[in-house]
Order: structure tokens, then C-alpha cells, then sequence
């Protein structure tokens, strides 16, 4: 049977849909599901779909292989939490969908997401994966519809177990180096300082950490920005320089610095190790003082 032209204006007029306009809608949408099915369950990375309702409406083979819980167990509840938790609480999906006012008091550190408007980034350590726990950074994102309205939202995973560990390996090499060793992220903030540095430096690492150390004395600042340049650009630098400590005493200092990067070999931190040679400074001074003083004395008449 043809389209009735005089439809839409029914449609308008009553302010329901005609039922051409049903049948239409009704079969968009069925195909607009199965190709969202299809898209999800192809998806290499762990992900799943729940609606506004908190119902699991996707869970793909990925997302079946990370937890160990198949589509059949989750699609239709409300009980995506099992997978991940000894005991029922919202997640990452969930706030998302509730406006995500929530976050901070179920996650001490997340982040808004770069790439997509109202998503947020977590990772956390969740003991119950695997045979020995999982490390996972997880990113949920609203679904939106024409209109703006949340529909929904999918969360992502990726296992950064390896990652964590080979980290932790590093921390503990770095907890051994006798010398100063500070390592910041991409944005120069601070994430990592030992125990030397406290010593040397007196501050606290709980002071340092996202932060920006302010110990450079203005006359180091230009040759310090070309050493982090050449840093960035992969060379490994060795400089002397003078650095501040919380006191206001000023320090000699040898530095080394390196960038740190991932498997895909996008820069991830810099590391510079310290080597306070101050008092080392001071010796050569007073050595050359005292071989001045000599060759005066070994030169010069004493009655003169």
C-alpha cells in the first residue's frame, strides 16, 4: 500500500505518529539494534551496554572472556556488578547514566575523559579477576538520543595488568638508587619521588605529588627548559646545574634525565636522577684556593 501524503498532517494534527510513521520507526530502529549488536560484539576491547533503566542490554565475547560471566548470565539484569564486586554497588556505567555525581565517593582517583564529552576514566585493582586480580582502565560513556536525553551508556575495558606490574617492577629499582630520582608525567607534574629526594630536598612526597616542583633559581630556568627539551625529543641528558631545596639553600647538582615510553613508544613519563655534588664543589674550590695560595707562596719572596 503507498505512503498516505495526508499522514503527516494527521500526525501533527492528532500529536501521534502515524502508522506508517510507526512501522517506519519501528524498522529503523530494529535494524539500527542489530548493527549496534553486531558493532559491539566485533569490538576487540571488553565493553557493555546498559540503558537507562541500569539494564545490561549488550555484553560482548570480549567483555565474556575478561570477567569469566557469559551474555546469557548479564543481558536483561540489572546485576553487571558481579562481575567486578563481592558485593552489590554502582558502576562506572551506573553514575554515568545518574549524572555521575557519585564518582568521587566510589573512586579516589578518576578523570574526566579527553575524547568524550561527560565520560570518565578509572583505574583500579580488582582482586577477583583472574587467579591473581586484575589491573583495568575503564572508560564510560553516555548514549544520548536525538533529543540529548541519556539513553543509556557503554563502558570499555583494557587489561593494563602488565603495565601495573612492570611499574611497580620500576618503583622498586627506583626505591634502591641511592641518588635523588624524581619522575614526571607529559604535563611536567610530578608522580613519583624517593626517599633520597625527601632527604636531599626536604619536602614530603605527599606535597609533590601532582604537582610542579618549584626549586629552580631563575638563572637555571632557560637552561633547564633546553635540557627538558632535548629530553622530550628522546635524548638521554647529562647536565650540572643548581637547584633550590624547601630550606632556600641552594645545591650543586649533576642530573641525568630520560623519557619513559610505552609498547607503542608515545612518551609516557620522564625520569632525572640527582647527584648532589656540592659538597664535592666546595672541596674543589678550597683545593684550588689552597694550590693558588702555594704557587704565591712558592713564587714570592716571604720578606717581600
Amino acid at each position: 500500500m503507498p505512503p498516505d501524503p495526508d499522514s503527516e498532517k494527521r500526525e501533527e494534527a492528532s500529536g501521534k505518529p502515524s502508522t506508517d510513521a510507526l512501522d517506519g520507526s519501528v524498522t529503523e530502529n530494529r535494524e539500527f539494534e542489530k548493527n549496534l549488536s553486531r558493532i559491539i560484539h566485533a569490538m576487540a576491547i571488553p565493553a557493555f551496554v546498559m540503558d537507562n533503566t541500569h539494564v545490561v542490554r549488550y555484553w560482548n565475547k570480549a567483555c565474556e572472556k575478561l570477567t569469566g560471566i557469559s551474555a546469557e548470565e548479564m543481558v536483561g539484569t540489572q546485576d553487571a556488578w558481579r562481575a567486578f564486586y563481592r558485593e552489590k554497588r554502582p558502576l562506572l556505567a551506573d553514575m554515568v547514566i545518574d549524572g555521575a555525581e557519585d564518582v568521587g565517593a566510589y573512586y579516589d582517583t578518576f578523570s574526566p575523559s579527553e575524547l568524550a564529552d561527560d565520560a570518565f576514566e578509572v583505574q583500579r585493582f580488582f582482586p577477583d579477576l583472574g587467579d591473581t586480580g586484575k589491573w583495568l582502565f575503564f572508560t564510560a560513556s553516555p548514549l544520548r538520543s536525538h533529543a540529548g536525553r541519556i539513553i543509556g551508556a557503554i563502558e570499555t575495558f583494557q587489561d593494563i595488568t602488565a603495565q601495573k606490574r612492570a611499574e611497580q617492577h620500576h618503583l622498586l629499582l627506583l626505591r634502591a638508587i641511592p641518588d635523588p630520582v624524581v619522575v614526571y608525567d607529559r604535563t611536567g607534574r610530578t608522580t613519583y619521588v624517593n626517599h633520597a629526594f625527601e632527604q636531599t630536598y626536604g619536602w614530603r612526597k605527599d606535597e609533590l605529588i601532582g604537582s610542579k616542583i618549584d626549586f629552580v633559581p631563575d638563572e637555571e630556568v632557560e637552561p633547564t627548559r633546553e635540557a627538558w627539551r632535548r629530553t622530550l625529543e628522546g635524548e638521554k641528558v647529562f647536565f650540572e646545574t643548581l637547584r633550590k631545596t624547601r630550606a632556600g639553600e641552594t645545591l650543586n647538582v649533576q642530573m641525568k634525565t630520560a623519557v619513559l615510553k610505552d609498547q607503542n613508544g608515545s612518551h609516557q613519563a620522564s625520569i632525572v636522577i640527582h647527584r648532589d655534588v656540592t659538597t664535592v664543589k666546595q672541596a674543589e674550590a678550597e683545593r684550588e684556593q689552597l694550590i693558588r695560595k702555594l704557587n704565591r707562596l712558592a713564587t714570592t719572596d716571604p720578606l717581600t
